[in-house]
């Protein structure tokens, strides 16, 4: 009787721990696909403006900027939480994963382990995962609003 239940408690730990995994890495995409449409939504209504000059289009060409970086600081702040808690579900399907392995003698099956691996390469394969991606795009979209609230003043 004990050894079924350890089973059905590695394999509930296991569908636990994906459950997790699998929730936050979805609400990370969710979140950057939100904060892709907003950028794209800045950027098209201050394009739509540049043309026009007034003191009340300047300031809302300064507020579109302003939204642009400070959304861009609160977006990354809220990929942070969420690699955060897709770290702690990695780290969880690591220790499972690696259990697994022992038990089936199969060392292939360590997959997180063996996907942390980093890859030699070009200039750029330092820069793979999804934190440094999104952390550029949210610094350069910051800049990028920075930048429109400023000329906005200015012009």
């Amino acid at each position: 009787m004990r050894e079924n239940l350890d089973i059905d408690t590695k394999t509930l730990a296991l569908y636990y721990a994906w459950d997790h995994f699998a929730y936050h890495a979805q609400q990370r995409q969710t979140v950057f696909n939100f904060f892709l449409l907003l950028v794209g939504g800045c950027v098209a209504a201050y394009s739509a403006m540049i043309g026009e000059s007034g003191a009340d289009y300047n300031y809302f060409r300064s507020f579109l900027g302003v939204v642009l970086a400070l959304a861009s600081l609160l977006f990354w702040r809220l990929d942070k939480r969420n690699a955060r808690l897709v770290k702690v579900s990695e780290e969880a399907l690591k220790k499972l994963e690696a259990r697994m392995a022992t038990d089936i003698n199969e060392p292939s099956i360590r997959l997180i382990e063996n996907a942390d691996k980093k890859v030699a390469g070009f200039l750029f394969s330092k820069i793979e995962s999804y934190s440094q991606i999104y952390g550029v795009v949210f610094a350069v979209s910051g800049l990028v609003g920075l930048a429109m609230a400023i000329l906005s003043v200015r012009g």
